[in-house]
């Protein structure tokens, strides 16, 4: 199993990558420094993948029950909290582990 931090690092390259995609193809600008505002374009595109949606959301799931995927969510949201929580300033050869 892979530490959370490597999922994290996959995550913010995989957002960032989308930043560039959306930009780079026309569907959003940058108004100004850290806002995105969609163009005529954009929402076109963002129609076509809300239809898509449904799709992605059953194959995602498949084989998993209800109980699963409300069990796996209910865990996704406790490390997302825990993390919030974490938030220190950290020194040197000091890691902030859970506080007991």
């Amino acid at each position: 199993m892979k530490p959370i931090g490597s999922w994290l690092n996959r995550t913010d390259q995989a957002l960032t990558a989308a930043i560039e995609a959306v930009l780079a193809g026309g569907w959003v600008l940058r108004p100004q420094p850290g806002r995105l505002a969609l163009t005529d374009s954009g929402r076109d595109r963002l129609a076509e993948a809300g239809a898509c949606v449904g799709a992605f959301r059953e194959r995602s799931t498949a084989g998993i029950s209800v109980k699963e995927y409300r069990t796996a969510v209910g865990v996704l949201e406790r490390m997302t909290h825990n993390l919030e929580g974490a938030v220190r300033v950290l020194r040197p050869g000091r890691c902030a582990g859970p506080r007991r």
